[in-house]
C-alpha cells in the first residue's frame, strides 16, 4: 500500500529505507526493477494526503520527492544499512605475510561476532588506507563482510517489579521469616513490594525509596517470589493545564471578533499587532475553541529561542494536550512526537519550521506567527522551502485556516492582504501597563569627530546604561556577528587570513584563541605575523558580540553580562538556562545576535541598543531595508513591555535615513509605502517570482564555461526574464567555487510550472553535452 515504508537495496550492498508512493503494473523501461526485501509496517506510516503534500513541495520548490521524505521523517524513521566485518570462520594465518596494518585490523576482529566498518576506520585514521587494507584481507578470505539493518528508534522502557504469580500468599508467608534472619536487604525488600498499591513499583523507585539494593532484588527474582519486568513508557511527563486568568482589552476583544469573522471566508488572516499588543492571548483564545471541537493546531514560530518563553506560557492553557517539535530534541523524543501526532494525541503542535511535516490529525488552525521572519525560509539544503507559503498548502489540503501574525509583516503579506487575498485585522494598542519605546540616535560620525565615543559605544548609550545600572533596569544590546571580531588584518599591507577551503575571512575567537571559518568549520590557529609582508602588524577590524562584551565589561567593571548568540546556546538546555539568568535578575546587560530580540518578553528591560544600524541598511540585498525596519522594531519592542517606559538606542552613522526615521516613528504603513513603490519599479516581489539557481563546481575555469552556456541557453527562451550569471560575495565555499543565475517570472502572466520544467531540462542538457562531471545546481523558489 502506498505510504508504507521497505527495505529496499542500493548497489550491490547497502540497504536504504523506501516509501512506496504508487503501486503499478508497467514494468519500467530505463533500469531494471529490484525486488523489495521486506515490509517494515503493517499500516502505512505516511498517508495520500501527507505524500500529496509532499510532492507539491517537490514539485514547487524544484528537488526530488527523496529530499522532502528526508527532512519530514525523523531520523529514528529513515533506516539505513551499516557495513560490518568479521572474521572468517576458523581463519589461520601467518602474520609475517602481512603488514602491522593488517595484522591490527585482524587483531581488533578477534573474539568478536562482528565490528562496524566505522569502528576499524577510527582504528588506522586514514580512509584511504582502511579501504585498501579491508580489500586485501577480504580477497585474501580471511575476513567477511556484510550489511546489518536495525531498527534506530527505541521505545523507552522501565523496569517494574510486582509478586511473582507462583508465589503463594503461603510461600510468601514462611519465607519472610528466613529471610529475615538469614537476608536481612532481601527481607527488607520483599517487605517493601508487598507494601506497595497492587504489589507493584518501578524497581528504581523502590530501592531509592526504601535504601534497597539491586543484588537482594535479583535473589528474590532467582528464587520466584518476585517478578522482573520491562514495560514501554512515555519520554514526556504528563502536564497538568493551570487555568491563569487574564483579561482581554477592548481593542484585543476588537480584534479576536474580527479575527473569527475573517477565518470564517476561509482566506488567510493576517493579524498585524504592535509589538506588545498581547497577540499571544488572542491565539490561546482560538487554540482553546478549535480544541474544544476535536480539532488539533499547529503554531509555528521562526526560532528555538522564541519558543522557551512561549512553551512555559502555553503549558500553564494547554497541559498533555501540548507538543513541542524542537529539533535539539532526541532522535528517539522525536519520534515519538510523530507517533502520537500520528495517532491524534497532539491537538497543540509548537515548534520551527520543520514542524510543518508532523502528521497532525483533524487539523484545524495553523498560527505563523512572526510570520515576517526570514528564519522561516530553508536555505542550506533541499527542499528550499518556505514555511508560512508550505502552511497555506497544508492549511488547504487540511481544510484549515490559517492565520499570520507579526508586529511588522513581510511586504508580501501586507501587499496580500491590501489586494483582498488575506484579510487584514489590525490590533494598533499596546496590551497593559507597555508603552512605546522611544527611539533616540547615537550619531557615530559626529561623536567619532568630537572624540567622545569610546570604542564602539557613543556616550548617549554608555550614559543610559549608567542610568540603568543605577535605577537596577536591564538591557539588550544587538550585534549581528558573533565571535570576536569578523577578521584579523595586516595594518601595514591590509593581508586578511582566509578559509583554505572557503572564500572568506576567518572570525577571530578570543575565549578559545583562533580563528574559524562560519561556513565549513575550518579553524587554525591565531596568527601574529602577516604572511604576505612578514610583518608583525595584525589588527583586529570589526566588533562581534564577544568583542563587545569585553569592552563593556572593561568600560563599566561591575556590570553583570550574558552573552546570547549561536555559540553561548549549543546545547540542549542553554536557551532555557541564559533566558532563567536574565529574567531572574542575575544580569544587567544581554548582548546577543538576532536570537535576542526575537519575540522574548522580559519584564525589567527598560534599554535596548544597536552597535551599527548601518551594517544592516547597507547589506547588498533588495530586502535589507525590510529587513532592518522588522528587525529593530522587533529589538524597540523588546523595552517597556510592562510598567518602566523603554528607550531605544541606534548608533549610526546616518541618523537622518528615511528608514531609520520610520523605525523612530514606529510608522509601518509608511515604511510598507515607501517600498512598495520601489518593489513595482524595479520588479521585485510582490510583482515577480524568483528563482536562484546557485551552481557549484570544484574547477572555476569549468564553472564559468558551464554557468555561461546555461545562462544563454535560458536567455534564448525566456529572455530578460533571467539575470546573470554572476559571481557572488564569497565565490567559494568548502572548495567549491560558486556562480548564481537569477530568474525573474511575472507573479501574474508567466507559468512557473512550464518554466521549472524547462529550466531541469536545460540543465540537464548542458552537463550532458559537455560532460561535466560533479557540476552542482540547487534553485531556490521565491529566493528571500
Amino acid at each position: 500500500m502506498p505510504g508504507k515504508r521497505v527495505f529496499v537495496p542500493f548497489g550491490n550492498k547497502k540497504i536504504y529505507t523506501g516509501i512506496i508512493v504508487n503501486i503499478t503494473t508497467t514494468k519500467p523501461e530505463k533500469y531494471e526493477a529490484l525486488n523489495i526485501i521486506s515490509f517494515l509496517d503493517d499500516v502505512p506510516l505516511i498517508s495520500m494526503q501527507q505524500l500529496k503534500f509532499w510532492q507539491w513541495i517537490a514539485d514547487y520548490y524544484m528537488c526530488g520527492l527523496g529530499d522532502v521524505m528526508a527532512a519530514a521523517l525523523p531520523a529514528g524513521l529513515k533506516l539505513a544499512s551499516e557495513s560490518y566485518v568479521a572474521l572468517q570462520e576458523d581463519v589461520s594465518y601467518d602474520e609475517t605475510e602481512l603488514d602491522d596494518r593488517e595484522v591490527k585490523i585482524l587483531e581488533a576482529l578477534k573474539g568478536k561476532e562482528k565490528v562496524r566498518v566505522s569502528e576499524l576506520e577510527v582504528i588506522l585514521r586514514s580512509k584511504t588506507s582502511f579501504l585498501k587494507i579491508i580489500k586485501s584481507l577480504y580477497d585474501r578470505n580471511l575476513i567477511v563482510m556484510f550489511e546489518d539493518v536495525s531498527e534506530k528508534y527505541k521505545p523507552k522502557k522501565i523496569t517494574k517489579l510486582k509478586i511473582h504469580p507462583a508465589a503463594t500468599e503461603d510461600m510468601l508467608e514462611s519465607a519472610l521469616p528466613a529471610l529475615e534472619k538469614k537476608a536481612k536487604i532481601q527481607f527488607r525488600s520483599l517487605l517493601a513490594l508487598l507494601g506497595e498499591p497492587k504489589r507493584e513499583a518501578v524497581k528504581s523507585e523502590l530501592i531509592k525509596k526504601y535504601d534497597l539494593s539491586a543484588d537482594a532484588i535479583k535473589s528474590l527474582v532467582e528464587k520466584q517470589l518476585i517478578e522482573q519486568f520491562d514495560i514501554e513508557t512515555d519520554r514526556f511527563a504528563a502536564r497538568e493545564s493551570v487555568n491563569e486568568q487574564y483579561e482581554l482589552s477592548s481593542p484585543q476583544i476588537a480584534a479576536l471578533s474580527a479575527v473569527r469573522l475573517a477565518l470564517k471566508s476561509n482566506k488567510p488572516v493576517l493579524l498585524h499587532g504592535e509589538t506588545s499588543s498581547g497577540k499571544t492571548y488572542l491565539y490561546v483564545e482560538l487554540i482553546k475553541e478549535y480544541i474544544e471541537r476535536g480539532q488539533s493546531v499547529l503554531y509555528l514560530v521562526p526560532e528555538l529561542a522564541l519558543t522557551e518563553q512561549l512553551i512555559k506560557r502555553l503549558e500553564k492553557f494547554f497541559g498533555s494536550y501540548m507538543m513541542v517539535a524542537h529539533s535539539r530534541f532526541s532522535m528517539n523524543e522525536k519520534v515519538e512526537i510523530w507517533n502520537k501526532a500520528a495517532a491524534g494525541e497532539v491537538k497543540l503542535l509548537l515548534g520551527p519550521r520543520s514542524a510543518v511535516f508532523t502528521p497532525l490529525q483533524n487539523l484545524g488552525l495553523v498560527i505563523v506567527d512572526e510570520e515576517h521572519e526570514s528564519a522561516f525560509k530553508q536555505h542550506e539544503k533541499a527542499p528550499r522551502y518556505h514555511a508560512r507559503d508550505t502552511a497555506m498548502v497544508l492549511a488547504a489540503l487540511n481544510k484549515a485556516q490559517v492565520l499570520l501574525g507579526s508586529a511588522t509583516p513581510s511586504v508580501e503579506s501586507y501587499y496580500n492582504a491590501s489586494t483582498g487575498k488575506y484579510t487584514l485585522v489590525e490590533l494598533p494598542e499596546q496590551y497593559g501597563a507597555a508603552t512605546r519605546t522611544k527611539v533616540i540616535f547615537g550619531d557615530i560620525k559626529e561623536e567619532t569627530r568630537t572624540k567622545k565615543i569610546a570604542g564602539m559605544f557613543t556616550s548617549e548609550l554608555l550614559n543610559r546604561i549608567h542610568q540603568l545600572k543605577i535605577e537596577k533596569g536591564q538591557g539588550i544590546i544587538f550585534q549581528n556577528r558573533k565571535g570576536y571580531v569578523p577578521m584579523l588584518e595586516c595594518s601595514v599591507c591590509g593581508w586578511v587570513s582566509k578559509c583554505v577551503n572557503c572564500d572568506i575571512a576567518l572570525t577571530y575567537y578570543k575565549y578559545s584563541n583562533n580563528l574559524r571559518c562560519h561556513y565549513c568549520g575550518f579553524t587554525q590557529n591565531t596568527i601574529t605575523k602577516c604572511q604576505a609582508c612578514g610583518n608583525n602588524a595584525m589588527a583586529i577590524q570589526g566588533y562581534g558580540t564577544e568583542r563587545i562584551t569585553e569592552e563593556l565589561q572593561l568600560l563599566i567593571p561591575d556590570l553583570r553580562i550574558i552573552r546570547f548568540d549561536q555559540d553561548s546556546t549549543r546545547q540542549k538546555n542553554a536557551f532555557r538556562k541564559l533566558i532563567y539568568e536574565f529574567e531572574t535578575g542575575q544580569a544587567d546587560v544581554m548582548v546577543g545576535t538576532q536570537i535576542a530580540v526575537k519575540g522574548l518578553d522580559f519584564k525589567n528591560v527598560q534599554l535596548c541598543a544597536v552597535v551599527n544600524a548601518d551594517q544592516l541598511l547597507n547589506f547588498p540585498d533588495f530586502r535589507s531595508y525590510e529587513r532592518t525596519f522588522q528587525l529593530l522594531t522587533q529589538l524597540a519592542g523588546r523595552a517597556g513591555r510592562h510598567e518602566k517606559e523603554g528607550v531605544m538606542i541606534i548608533q549610526t552613522r546616518q541618523p537622518e535615513h528615511p528608514v531609520l526615521q520610520l523605525i523612530a516613528d514606529h510608522d509601518y504603513k509608511g515604511f510598507y509605502n515607501m517600498q512598495i513603490e520601489e518593489r513595482k519599479q524595479f520588479g521585485y516581489s510582490p510583482f515577480s517570482r524568483m528563482i536562484k539557481l546557485t551552481l557549484k563546481h570544484k574547477s572555476q575555469e569549468e564553472l564559468q564555461s558551464a554557468t555561461a552556456k546555461l545562462a544563454f541557453l535560458l536567455k534564448n527562451q525566456l529572455g530578460a526574464r533571467v539575470l546573470g550569471p554572476e559571481t557572488p560575495f564569497i565565490t567559494r565555499i568548502k572548495n567549491l567555487y560558486i556562480r548564481n543565475i537569477l530568474i525573474k517570472m511575472d507573479a501574474e502572466k508567466d507559468a512557473p510550472k512550464t518554466i521549472k520544467e524547462f529550466i531541469a531540462k536545460t540543465f540537464d542538457f548542458v552537463v550532458l553535452q559537455d560532460n561535466i562531471k560533479g557540476l552542482q545546481m540547487h534553485a531556490d523558489v521565491d529566493a528571500y
